[in-house]
């Protein structure tokens, strides 16, 4: 092991490494170190005595204290106050020490701020904004849109004021106020024609549903048209009634032929200039009364070709009319419950009793051999045509209701004094025509 941290080796005492010094003698503290000045030379006030020089060396800090001043102390003259030269506490206005300097004028106080005088403010009468009622704003007055590509050859879309007729009190009113004498005059004369042509036979009956669908036909157009919209009327009861003529003549794959010749010579009809209003529009309005009508009535024209076509064309004329018999009468004696939007004037109560009056109807039409006599047709067989047959047939008066608020009319025509026009009574049968024909194919009843 080295010896260079062998305290004996070195001569360094272990007291001056790990512990205290020894105490030193009280004679010690005065006694000048042999080479080096006094205590008193160095602390004290003797001060000529303090060598300079790289020989001046401190006391060891192992040493206590002595008690003497600082040589830095010790210069200050006895009696003179230190705190003297600094200034005490200056009230707000008086000069400064220094105020007779070129330095007031910098770091002087301030000339204290007069008052500022008030200022009164006039007030002035705001003028009152206008108040705007958004029913009154017109949108056609609106301007376009930032950044929105304006053309000037579009043609704006028609406006038209929304349904009045169609309210609540106003159906009520109507029914309530309807000549039931003059309505049932006009039924009971339309079921003596009725029974003509079925008398007659097929051809007869189909001459009679082209009647009713041209007519029907034209007052639903007519009544688009006092809507503000623009129908093809002539080239839509065209096609309402070839659809039927159509497959009385050959069959039923007249209709795929006759909906796309319905296509092409709609979209000719605008091309051409027969009309130049809106043709996207006025083009599908046309096509949906086509559809409706004429399309629905092609039904009549299928029935008419089974040997016992007006049986069945008579059980549906049958349901619609005493579903719809039903549903007012009782309605009026019972109904409290509203049933659609579309027709305020309908219930629940009235709705429910004409399906099963409609029942009872197809019951006692089965009971009396009206249904086919060559098919052995079941009691339940009946009763089922009677509630598919009632639901759809108050399903076309819902249809017809909707479509006849939405245009703003009341009635769509008025040729049947008491019931309106010819679509106001045959709303309900022309749903009931397919219910019948495609009963007739399932329930084998030919």
């Amino acid at each position: 092991m080295s010896d260079e941290h062998d305290p004996e080796s070195t001569g360094t005492s272990i007291f001056e490494l790990f512990g205290d010094p020894p105490p030193v003698p009280e004679d010690d503290l005065t006694a000048p170190p042999a080479d080096g000045p006094t205590v008193d030379a160095v602390f004290g006030n003797d001060l000529d005595a303090v060598p300079s020089g790289p020989e001046t060396s401190l006391p060891h800090w192992t040493e206590p204290p002595t008690g003497q001043l600082p040589k830095v102390l010790a210069d200050a003259r006895e009696g003179d106050d230190p705190w003297s030269e600094l200034q005490g506490p200056r009230w707000h206005g008086d000069d400064p020490a220094w105020a007779d300097d070129d330095l007031a004028e910098v770091f002087g106080d301030e000339p204290a701020l007069a008052a500022v005088p008030a200022v009164e403010i006039p007030e002035v009468d705001e003028p009152a904004l206008p108040t705007v009622t958004i029913g009154d704003i017109d949108d056609t007055d609106l301007p376009s849109a930032a950044g929105a590509p304006q053309r000037d050859d579009r043609v704006a879309v028609p406006t038209r004021p929304r349904p009045t007729l169609a309210a609540e009190g106003d159906l009520e009113a109507d029914s309530g106020g309807r000549n039931m004498g003059q309505a049932v005059g006009v039924g009971l004369a339309f079921a003596v024609v009725a029974g003509l042509a079925f008398v007659l036979g097929p051809f007869a009956t189909l001459c009679l549903v082209l009647v009713i669908v041209v007519l029907a036909a034209a007052e639903l157009f007519a009544a688009m048209r006092r809507s503000g919209l623009h129908p093809a009327t002539l080239f839509g009861i065209v096609g309402a009634a070839a659809m039927p003529a159509a497959v009385y003549a050959r069959d039923e794959r007249m209709v795929p032929l006759i909906v796309g010749l319905l296509v092409v010579f709609g979209a000719l009809w605008w091309i051409v200039g027969a009309d130049t209003d809106r043709p996207a529009l006025n083009l599908g309005l046309t096509h949906l009364g086509v559809l409706w009508i004429g399309g629905l009535a092609t039904f009549a024209a299928l029935l008419l070709k089974f040997d016992s076509g007006i049986r069945l064309l008579l059980i549906g004329v049958v349901i619609t009319v005493a579903t719809d018999t039903g549903a007012f009468a009782l309605g009026r004696a019972l109904g409290r419950t509203p049933f659609h939007p579309a027709s305020p004037n309908k219930t629940v109560e009235g709705t429910l009793g004409g399906i099963c009056v409609g029942v009872v109807a197809a019951v006692i039409m089965w009971v009396v051999d009206v249904f086919p006599i060559e098919a052995e047709v079941a009691w339940s067989s009946a009763v089922l045509v009677g509630i598919v047959c009632s639901m759809l047939a108050v399903l076309g008066d819902l249809t017809e209701s909707m479509i006849k608020r939405d245009l703003g009319v009341k009635d769509m025509g008025t040729i049947l004094p008491g019931h309106g026009g010819i679509l106001d009574r045959m709303d309900g049968l022309l749903f009931v025509l397919p219910g019948i024909y495609y009963l007739t194919l399932v329930l084998e009843l030919v």
